[in-house]
């Protein structure tokens, strides 16, 4: 059996660690699961904002480009065609940062490590 540690977060993904690895090569340490109060980076609140919107700045600024070129070679269905690309992606990243709010883990605070007060965490 394999040893090491699970950390089960709020958000419900785990953080396996492997401290002896056995011949079976298990998928998860024997151990039961600690559990903590906070999300993994993917899945916080602030990085899925920040993590969305760059996207889509870097999405919306190469359409941008596309159109402009378009609108100065008087391709007029082309332009009409990213600009309502530039729209749907509006609206796309509208959708998404709204499921990403959704999705936010409810209660999650600082995490307090074992053996330190709070005013000593920071």
């Amino acid at each position: 059996m394999c040893q090491g540690g699970i950390t089960e977060l709020a958000c419900g993904h785990l953080l396996v660690h492997f401290s002896v690895r056995c011949p079976l090569n298990c998928q998860y340490p024997a151990v039961k699961p600690a559990y903590i109060e906070d999300t993994c980076a993917e899945c916080h609140l602030k990085y899925s904002i920040e993590h969305i919107n760059m996207r889509y700045d870097k999405l919306e600024a190469e359409t941008r480009t596309l159109y402009q070129v378009a609108v100065r070679e008087n391709r007029h269905d082309d332009a009409e065609a990213l600009s309502k690309k530039m729209a749907q992606h509006g609206f796309d990243r509208s959708a998404e940062l709204a499921h990403a709010a959704k999705r936010r883990v409810s209660g999650c605070t600082d995490v307090i490590w074992p053996g330190k007060r709070f005013d000593e965490s920071s």
